[in-house]
């Protein structure tokens, strides 16, 4: 049996969204193929829709773009209102991967790197410009990071793969699960300038922004 396409924008009752939110894999998100319009923004190609769970078989249906919707801890697609919050908030931590030698300890944030005991094909967080930490002056490092954090307003900006990757890792936050960021700056201590703590901080307004319900 078809369900109607009709719709009611002001209470945001749309039939169809909630036949297929229904019936989307719980594990994968729940993706359109058909081209309508984002309730949050009016912009095209809206292909997501809330998963949150109401009470039943109702679903919120809410059908969003891929700059408007919210990819929660749990692998379902979230609209603002419905995210996930958890009561204490996920902690964020910069380590060296270098003393866990495992790239799966935590989510690596650097370039490219093959090693004896793994290798990586490189975040989209990464540093594109590389130096070396032990002979460049403070100058050299400073002038490093003034240029990652450039690259970065860029291209969250631009909503890049950049972006991406601290949407993701922010709604691990919201969600109450501790975030280990690996690059190859900090020392056993957690000392030393590095890009993750660039990372570290975009990730930390970004929640704070869901908090307070300032998108």
């Amino acid at each position: 049996m078809e369900t109607s396409t009709a719709y009611k924008q002001n209470n945001y009752q749309y039939p169809y969204k909630q036949k297929v939110a229904l019936f989307a894999p719980v594990s994968t998100p729940s993706v359109s193929t058909s081209n309508q319009w984002c309730i949050r923004c009016q912009g095209e190609n809206a292909f997501y829709f809330c998963q949150h769970h109401i009470k039943g078989n109702h679903f919120c249906g809410k059908q969003l773009c891929r700059a408007c919707v919210h990819f929660g801890a749990n692998g379902m697609d979230y609209c603002k209102q419905h995210l996930p919050v958890a009561s204490t908030l996920g902690t964020i931590t910069v380590g060296n991967i270098y003393h866990y030698k495992n790239f799966n300890a935590g989510e690596y944030i650097g370039r490219k790197t093959v090693k004896d005991w793994g290798y990586h094909l490189g975040s989209a967080l990464a540093n594109p410009r590389y130096i070396n930490i032990q002979t460049a002056t403070e100058e050299e490092k400073e002038a490093n990071l003034n240029n990652y954090k450039s690259i970065l307003k860029v291209d969250m900006r631009l909503k890049g793969a950049m972006w991406r990757d601290l949407v993701r890792l922010r709604d691990l936050v919201l969600a109450g699960k501790p975030v280990l960021l690996l690059c190859w700056c900090k020392d056993k201590q957690g000392q030393g300038k590095c890009h993750g703590d660039i990372v570290k901080a975009a990730i930390e307004a970004m929640a704070a922004k869901i908090i307070q319900n300032n998108i």
